[in-house]
């Protein structure tokens, strides 16, 4: 029976991984289709277009490999928290990964603050983006800690009638 419950832990453990692994990677492809891909980054002349597009290549693998980090080193978190690790870090170090591409590349006031097409600025683009990133992060733990409470509820259920 030791046996069946340590079995049933790691399906556990791998369920839960696997839905947080699917959360992050559609994070990952939304925050990446947001900079290269979509209105106002694809159009931007004040960062440039191309600036944005780098950010959104770089940050999609760069957060991709963190989530994973965080997922390989979430063993020791209880185990409703396995599908948060990937979606909480995730965006978040998207989102740094662009604001610390703006800092190092030192984009003047001026240029953040000069108007682009439709009233765009770097400042409003920065801010969306730091918005969309936020929400993925909030809907994406949100989602991940119930499907991890589902999935714990249901594991320790089925564990009862194994012992």
């Amino acid at each position: 029976m030791r046996m069946q419950t340590k079995f049933l832990s790691q399906v556990t453990f791998v369920a839960l991984a696997v839905i947080g692994l699917v959360g992050l990677f559609g994070q990952m492809a939304i925050l990446h289709n947001s900079l290269v891909n979509s209105y106002p980054f694809k159009m931007m002349d004040t960062p440039p277009a191309q600036f944005y597009a780098s950010i959104g290549n770089w940050g999609y693998y760069l957060s991709t490999i963190v989530g994973l980090a965080g997922l390989a080193l979430s063993r020791g978190l209880p185990k409703y928290l396995t599908a948060v690790v990937p979606v909480l870090l995730g965006p978040l170090s998207f989102w740094l990964t662009f604001e610390i591409a703006h800092v190092v590349q030192g984009f003047s006031d001026a240029e953040m603050t000069a108007t682009n097409f439709g009233g765009y600025t770097g400042n409003t683009a920065r801010y969306e983006f730091g918005y969309g990133a936020f929400r993925l992060m909030f809907f994406g733990v949100t989602a991940a800690t119930l499907a991890g409470l589902i999935v714990t509820k249901l594991s320790s259920f089925r564990g009862e009638k194994l012992a």
